[in-house]
């Protein structure tokens, strides 16, 4: 889970640096496996929808 998780992180650095870092700064991450199964959605539609 969390391998998965950083490597999903990774990709979106990749390819939304400055969207990553906004979000970055709002992340407790103490909380990121809670926020990666809220956000993944979302995510993979910003992903999908850039490429």
């Amino acid at each position: 889970m969390y391998i998965q998780c950083c490597s999903f992180y990774t990709v979106f650095y990749t390819t939304h640096k400055s969207i990553y870092q906004l979000i970055l700064i709002r992340i407790n991450f103490q909380n990121i496996s809670a926020f990666y199964f809220e956000y993944i959605d979302l995510f993979e539609k910003i992903i999908n929808a850039s490429k």
